[in-house]
């Protein structure tokens, strides 16, 4: 290997203080044999590195991996007899550096193979002036450097300097951008598909080729190694159209398979040239033309409901023409792993936050905008093209979407099969623009593509609270609380929560408590969650503006209304007695409509406030049971002793405001034995809405135990 110092002079690019090399320039004596040559390389290339110098002057680097790489092959290297053909070496990616600071050019032959390159020494001859050189010139050009196997540090050559030009991106010319100020990101060509589990079969491997399986088109010869497939009578006619990123060929060779990007179609539609070498050799291998990707998010996850399994394909070849279909079977090219029915699917999301790096020099400035193309208005998959919809973005700060312009992600199949969707070959789903300016036409701000994701956030919400005082309730969104426990000897009668919410028209929050008193032998984690009452008035916040957050305050119901108890009251009127547990009915049927250790609600049916609540211990008959606690004379002066209605409660575990003991929480165990105060709680939202995209939202929750 060989190496070339050099700083950027200042002065020579407006003063700016970093600059980007987009290119070296090489000037080339000589070069080997392609074949029978000293190291035996075929064909041997040359990879060239821009890396810091160390203090004395010599390269600095712990391996060339770490940098950007510029390559020419064997036969894009020109040599020359008098140093007037130039070879460009240019980086895929710039490399950015700071002025007046030495680096280094690190140029590495495939298997230290013997180039000869341009270069000046003092004393040797010119070989257009004919004269002596007199040395190295310019305080901008430093030292030379060579490696070799033997000695492994650089070693400087004094008097020799090497020909060449490092290439600057100039980006504006007199202050206006080269090709205008603003470009675009747009996203990848994604595929969200959703399948059957129990029918498929393995697993994608990361990155790997996923091609539809479709009949099959004609037969072609392939030969390992080689880039060619041929067929005959012009099979490849009308097929492949290698224009873009969107022609694959995929051919089977009984249970192998190669999916190969078509560069080319020759020979009167009878030959393809490839992008990879074959793995195999058949004359009379079968070919598709079917649409493909690469898999990228692999593990399953769950898309609208817990039956739903979701994975992630990029860089779909899906066209007008070619494309995915629903209920379709996926195979994996290397894995062979079989997805049945799957389907492609839009994504709907709310929050978008794109992590993208943006170097801005000193004098450079920039802005951003998201954009959006697609929006819904009936569903999950009710999509629309409704043009643009543009968002201000801060990146880096995740962006709340427009409530009423639900943004979707569309699978790319679905995507092109749009009747007015533009002939690209990337995804107009999602696309950055940004607008760029400059103060010195050698500097720009610069995108890091390696530094640059983009992650959307989809709220999983519903409108169904169904058994949620357990722990299985069918809400898809809510949260929980960690459990927190009082000083010792502390103990609450009564509790309030206090939400700062976003509760708009059609939406809904529900709050739970758990709560436990430590004398009780049963585990807090088998307790109930009791749903607490809304008491603020149930205000709404506004349907446009995110940002109305509304106080909301819930606390413990009593049993004053039917509360958890249904359609449950049964027929007939019962009396009581005080000091008794037996409870005598008039037109009942306790036998049927009531069990041993069910929560019972004694109420006057004219005035329903007034009541006792108390467990059943036994049914005697018909028309006689015993509760597990007896009636007071409090009880019987409150309620009076005939005439009296009976209901079952629904969830007998849950907590109460105890109205015959001064208000006071009370709740049951499983062995009916009641608890009065708490001293352990915890509390629980459960987020409802009827739409998929209007959501409701919390911004803060405060719980305080309380005396009754």
């Amino acid at each position: 290997m060989e190496a070339q110092t050099f700083t950027i002079d200042p002065a020579s690019v407006n003063f700016a203080e970093q600059v980007n090399i987009s290119s070296v320039d090489l000037y080339f004596k000589k070069k080997p044999l392609g074949v029978g040559n000293e190291s035996g390389a075929l064909d041997p290339g040359v990879s060239v590195f821009i890396v810091p110098v160390a203090a004395g002057g010599a390269p600095n680097y712990k391996t060339l991996d770490d940098y950007a790489v510029a390559r020419r092959e064997f036969g894009e290297i020109v040599s020359s007899r008098d140093a007037s053909v130039v070879t460009k070496f240019s980086f895929t990616t710039v490399v950015p550096v700071k002025t007046g600071v030495e680096y280094a050019i690190v140029i590495k032959p495939d298997l230290n193979e013997s180039f000869e390159l341009w270069a000046s020494t003092r004393g040797e001859i010119n070989v257009t002036s004919k004269v002596a050189s007199p040395g190295i010139a310019g305080k901008y050009i430093g030292r030379y450097f060579k490696i070799t196997n033997v000695s492994a540090s650089w070693q400087p050559l004094q008097y020799r300097s090497l020909k060449f030009k490092v290439n600057v991106a100039r980006y504006a010319n007199n202050g206006i951008v080269t090709g205008g100020s603003q470009f675009s990101l747009n996203i990848k060509n994604y595929e969200f598909v959703t399948y059957n589990r129990s029918s498929s079969t393995g697993m994608f491997l990361g990155g790997e080729y996923v091609f539809q399986d479709s009949a099959v088109s004609n037969t072609c010869a392939v030969v390992r190694g080689n880039n060619t497939i041929t067929t005959t009578s012009g099979a490849f006619a009308g097929l492949f159209t290698p224009n873009g990123d969107d022609s694959y060929i995929v051919v089977k060779n009984g249970d192998k398979t190669d999916v190969r990007k078509v560069l080319s179609v020759t020979d009167s539609d009878n030959t393809v040239i490839v992008d990879r070498p074959m793995s195999f050799t058949n004359a009379g291998a079968i070919f598709i033309r079917t649409a493909v990707a690469q898999a990228y998010i692999t593990e399953s996850s769950k898309f609208a409901s817990n039956s739903d399994n979701l994975i992630i394909l990029s860089d779909s070849s899906s066209n007008s023409s070619v494309r995915f279909t629903n209920n379709s079977v996926l195979i994996g090219e290397t894995s062979g792993t079989t997805l049945a029915n799957a389907y492609f699917n839009d994504l709907l999301v709310h929050i978008s936050d794109p992590h993208i790096f943006i170097n801005t020099p000193p004098g450079t400035t920039y802005s951003a905008k998201q954009v959006f193309a697609y929006t819904t208005n009936d569903g999950l998959n009710g999509v629309v093209s409704a043009g643009n919809l543009s968002f201000d973005i801060d990146l880096y700060k995740p962006e709340n979407l427009d409530v009423g312009k639900p943004v979707m992600l569309m699978s790319r199949t679905n995507e092109v099969a749009l009747t007015n969707s533009p002939s690209v070959n990337k995804s107009n789903s999602s696309k950055f623009n940004f607008t760029i300016l400059t103060t010195n036409d050698y500097v720009s701000p610069q995108i890091d593509y390696n530094a640059t994701d983009v992650f959307f956030t989809r709220y999983l919400i519903n409108n169904d609270s169904t058994n949620e005082h357990t722990s299985y309730g069918a809400a898809f969104s809510k949260h929980i609380t960690r459990k927190i426990t009082f000083a010792n000897g502390r103990q609450a009668e009564d509790v309030l929560v206090y939400l700062q919410a976003y509760k708009p028209s059609g939406t809904d929050l529900k709050v739970y408590a758990k709560l436990y008193n430590s004398d009780d032998n049963e585990y807090f984690e088998d307790k109930d969650w009791t749903l607490l009452r809304e008491t603020s008035g149930n205000r709404l916040s506004s349907s446009t503006n995110l940002s109305d957050f509304v106080e909301y305050t819930y606390g413990l119901y009593d049993y004053t209304t039917s509360h958890n108890m249904s359609n449950n009251a049964i027929n007939g009127v019962v009396t009581i007695s005080g000091g008794s547990t037996t409870v005598t009915g008039i037109g009942t049927d306790f036998v049927t409509d009531l069990d041993p250790g069910d929560l019972v609600k004694i109420y006057q049916p004219l005035f329903p406030e007034k009541y006792v609540i108390a467990p059943v211990y036994s049914i005697g008959s018909a028309t006689s049971l015993t509760l597990q606690t007896a009636i007071t004379s409090s009880d019987l002066s409150y309620l009076g002793s005939t005439g009296l209605r009976i209901g079952r409660i629904d969830k007998k575990y849950q907590a109460f405001q105890n109205k015959r003991n001064s208000n006071t929480v009370r709740y049951y165990n499983s062995n009916m034995t009641p608890f009065d105060k708490y001293d352990v709680f915890a509390f629980k939202i459960v987020f409802l809405s009827g739409s998929q995209f209007i959501i409701p939202k919390v911004s803060n929750i405060r719980a305080v135990g309380v005396s009754a």
